[in-house]
């Protein structure tokens, strides 16, 4: 539903586009463009990517007949948290095979991490994720840390988490000690680190 949702505000801002304010054409053109970095980023962010200021995105936002920027900007955000399409099919893993060595090495890598995704979701416990989740969301912050190797995956998860948790910060930033942001932490705080 959130894909209809956004599909419909992007064919909207491309047949309206003509007729928009130049500095609402930037936005616009920001938002089809770059739906994804749209749904992920903040307000100011998004304003300083497009070199307008945030008063030109609430009044995108406006002029589309949304009541803020955040209910213009949620569909996209939800649709980056959802799929469409159920993985059951994978004749299309047969047909890689077929295009030669590199195609039944992409395959046979594509057979791998679902075999893994599935391995590793079905064994997981629903009331204890939730638990997870749920602590994750009364925390007043929470800090994400990666070291070495594990740095990609804290970032990923820092990125993606972010979305739905404003109150997430992956750590250490810059070239400043872990140790520094923590000096205020409490049991209020959740600390993740890969």
């Amino acid at each position: 539903m959130d894909n209809v949702k956004k599909s419909r505000i992007i064919r909207r801002l491309q047949a309206e586009f003509e007729s928009l304010p130049s500095k609402l054409r930037l936005v616009a053109k920001h938002i089809v463009d770059h739906s994804a970095d749209f749904g992920m980023d903040p307000i100011r962010i998004t304003a300083q990517k497009i070199g307008v200021g945030t008063n030109t995105l609430v009044r995108l936002a406006d002029h589309m007949g949304f009541e803020s920027y955040d209910a213009l900007r949620a569909p996209f955000r939800r649709a980056l948290l959802t799929t469409s399409e159920a993985v059951d099919d994978t004749h299309w893993l047969d047909t890689l095979a077929q295009s030669g060595k590199s195609g039944r090495h992409l395959g046979d890598a594509s057979r791998n991490t679902l075999s893994i995704d599935h391995r590793t979701l079905h064994e997981q416990d629903p009331q204890y994720l939730q638990s997870i989740v749920d602590a994750l969301f009364k925390a007043r912050h929470v800090f994400v840390s990666g070291y070495r190797g594990c740095f990609g995956l804290a970032h990923y998860f820092y990125y993606v988490a972010r979305m739905a948790m404003p109150n997430m910060s992956l750590m250490p930033q810059h070239t400043s000690s872990p140790l520094d942001e923590l000096v205020t932490a409490n049991e209020k705080y959740i600390l993740l680190c890969y």
